[in-house]
């Protein structure tokens, strides 16, 4: 509630800025029952003539109207943050309330991984139930294509599994539709093995843009020989870094592989102010791979390089 001690650091707790909405209360579950109390209640209270909004929060990491309201209740489930891995079926049990970097510290020590995020300070949830862009989506398909089951929390308070024999089509629809069709406490995950990765980070002058572009057309139009390896590139203007803008192209090799020709090689033949090269496990990327709160930044979504220069 607004005068709680604890309501203000609540609010502020979300990476977008923009999502930082003073909700009438937040509700914070421990369990997947107290979820389906929550939500009956809420139920109720609509139906009653009730007109509050309700919003659900795994990580807060997406911009305003995805997980925040002020006009209603904030149900947040960071506190449903548990991960466990079966060795015998090969599962990951993961809480939409984790963070993917804590998720993979607590894998990594079995030498798995599962199709998740790569900025360690994103939330399960979130990135899950919207699709879910990884390291390893060349080879695994989308984060929510590892999703095995999904345990859900239905309006009404039912709790049920969703999987490819039972309730077939929420589990279809789950993968990529977001909240809206239940609140998912527990995503079971099929594993897959975690060698080390291999990343190299080159910035380079605006004037040689046009390499990076070119690398990004290039992993584009790629074939399944290149299943491995992840490639993105971005402007920037950070005077800390540089006073003039500048691109930055992010070269990732899952199987920790250092010489292997890619689309990104003419980019790497020029003249870069900072180049990062490393060999390190996942937990270890996603833990510094964080975009600072507060940032702006643009997607350019056409393919063809002609048209993202």
């Amino acid at each position: 509630m607004p005068d709680d001690s604890a309501y203000t650091s609540e609010v502020n707790s979300w990476w977008a800025k923009n999502g930082r909405q003073n909700a009438d209360c937040f509700v914070l579950p421990h369990t997947r029952e107290e979820v389906a109390t929550a939500l009956t209640t809420l139920a109720n209270e609509s139906v009653s003539g009730g007109n509050s909004s309700i919003a659900v929060r795994s990580g807060g990491h997406n911009s305003i109207g995805f997980s925040s309201t002020a006009n209603g209740i904030t149900i947040d489930l960071s506190l449903l943050n548990v991960t466990a891995y079966n060795a015998e079926t090969n599962i990951a049990s993961i809480g939409p309330g984790g963070k993917w970097q804590y998720v993979y510290k607590e894998l990594v020590k079995y030498g798995i991984t599962v199709t998740g995020g790569r900025d360690g300070d994103v939330g399960v949830g979130g990135f899950l139930l919207g699709g879910g862009n990884s390291y390893y989506s060349g080879r695994q398909g989308w984060g929510c294509d590892g999703v095995i089951n999904f345990e859900v929390v239905l309006a009404n308070g039912t709790i049920i599994n969703a999987n490819e024999v039972e309730n077939a089509d929420l589990w279809q629809a789950l993968k990529g539709g977001g909240n809206n069709f239940g609140i998912v406490t527990q995503f079971d995950m099929e594993a897959v093995q975690a060698p080390p990765l291999f990343s190299d980070t080159r910035f380079l002058s605006q004037n040689y843009s046009y390499a990076m572009i070119d690398a990004a057309v290039g992993f584009a139009d790629s074939d399944e020989s290149l299943a491995d390896d992840h490639f993105f590139t971005f402007f920037s203007h950070n005077t800390g870094a540089s006073p003039d803008i500048y691109s930055i192209g992010v070269h990732v090799n899952t199987q920790g592989i250092t010489n292997n020709t890619t689309p990104f090689d003419d980019a790497r033949s020029l003249p870069a102010f900072l180049n990062i090269t490393i060999v390190e496990d996942i937990a270890t990327a996603a833990a510094n791979s964080h975009v600072s709160s507060g940032t702006w930044y643009v997607i350019p979504i056409p393919r063809l390089g002609r048209l993202i220069g």
